[in-house]
């Protein structure tokens, strides 16, 4: 799980019910499905990633079941629109140290080549 999806799991930790940290994830009441209505310790919500993909999972519901841009959607639409934002510059700052020189550096440089 990388820092970004920690950062906003972090940001809305305080609105989950028994939220706690795991060794490779999260664990919390679901706060979809009324989780543990009878017993208020009971925390069956979990967030976790696999192949570097992160997922919100509940074992009370397989309604509630998803990827983590839809339970952040869910519980809450304005920081879901922050994160979709963030996302979106770490996705420009990977392009671009994946991108090549840019094509006019190239003919500047292979024009001096031929001079010289």
């Amino acid at each position: 799980m990388d820092y970004l999806h920690r950062q906003y799991i972090q940001q809305v930790s305080s609105r989950l019910r028994n939220f706690k940290s795991l060794k490779n994830g999260f664990n919390f009441s679901c706060p979809f499905c009324g989780d543990s209505t009878k017993d208020k310790r009971k925390a069956r919500g979990y967030i976790l990633s696999k192949k570097d993909k992160v997922y919100y999972y509940c074992h009370n519901s397989s309604e509630c079941n998803c990827m983590f841009d839809k339970f952040l959607k869910e519980l809450d639409v304005n920081l879901y629109k922050e994160y979709r934002l963030d996302r979106f510059k770490e996705s420009l700052k990977s392009k671009s140290k994946n991108t090549p020189e840019p094509l006019q550096e190239k003919i500047e440089s292979a024009i001096i080549d031929t001079e010289v």
